[in-house]
């Protein structure tokens, strides 16, 4: 999570909506704009996945756009450790194994365009972050 965090950039952005547990903030440093989404609750308390409408307004182009998560399918070491078995001692290939299945990926996403008006919709799990960059022309 603090690898996400600390690409957000210097600055935040204004984030409308409302959902009961996802929480969003925006930042832009140069012509990168960074959306983190997250949607968490304290334990006991109801949670449900959510999709989240995202728009951003006054984007004339958007060169690439790509999204890094941290959800139960995606960089979850702990579920890789689970499934081997939950080893006590680490030996260099689990190391190694476990380095590969915490690692964020980067997925191209597509966002739907108008004139000065850029969305997308983004399913974000429970307990469940995503990272969205937008490289802006």
């Amino acid at each position: 999570a603090s690898a996400i965090l600390q690409r957000l950039g210097g600055w935040s952005l204004a984030v409308a909506g409302h959902y009961r547990t996802v929480d969003g903030w925006g930042s832009r440093s140069g012509r990168f704009f960074r959306t983190l989404l997250t949607n968490g609750a304290r334990p006991r308390h109801a949670i449900r996945d959510e999709i989240v409408r995202l728009q951003l307004s006054g984007v004339k182009e958007i060169r690439t756009a790509h999204i890094e998560r941290i959800d139960e399918d995606h960089a979850n070491a702990r579920r890789a450790w689970i499934e081997m078995g939950q080893p006590g001692v680490l030996l260099p290939r689990h190391v190694a194994a476990l380095e590969t299945a915490s690692a964020l990926i980067k997925t191209p996403v597509v966002w739907e365009a108008s004139p000065d008006l850029a969305s997308l919709d983004v399913a974000v799990p429970a307990q469940g972050m995503a990272l969205l960059t937008l490289e802006l022309a």
